[in-house]
């Protein structure tokens, strides 16, 4: 019987492997990334350019492309397999925060937003998987988690 599927006596702890402390890692920065710029966003796309259409597209760019592209990821991932949807998705959200990064024009700050939304869907999509199995079939009574997904 696997570790996961074992079930903890009373005063037993859980071993997690060194990728599991990786990947929460890799989702901190992530996560830390895009809220850091988002602090700074309206300001900085309104030294862009100054009309308030834009700017408000610019901070929802990232939102739309997030969403419109989780479900299909979880077909993507299906198809193509885990590892190379995360490094997809990880590659896109690096050029995504560089192209922001050094962006002269509201419309490459929007384009390198979609990227940065389009990477993150790909990578949180897959990477959920593994800590719902985790959870879901053997600590469902210890996850936070439980009641959102069942």
């Amino acid at each position: 019987m696997s570790a996961i599927k074992k079930k903890l006596k009373k005063g037993e702890t859980v071993k997690y492997s060194t990728v599991y402390f990786e990947t929460l890692f890799v989702c901190f920065l992530l996560v830390l990334g895009y809220s850091m710029l988002r602090s700074f966003l309206p300001i900085f796309a309104r030294e862009l350019d100054p009309s308030g259409v834009l700017v408000g597209f610019s901070i929802s760019s990232y939102f739309f492309a997030r969403t419109f592209i989780e479900l299909p990821s979880g077909f993507i991932s299906d198809r193509t397999g885990g590892r190379k949807t995360i490094l997809l998705g990880l590659s896109l959200s690096i050029v995504g925060s560089l192209v922001c990064a050094f962006s002269t024009s509201i419309y490459i700050l929007i384009s390198g937003l979609t990227l940065w939304g389009l990477g993150t869907a790909l990578f949180f999509t897959y990477m959920y998987d593994p800590y719902d199995r985790l959870f879901r079939v053997a600590y469902t009574w210890r996850s936070p988690w439980n009641f959102l997904w069942g």
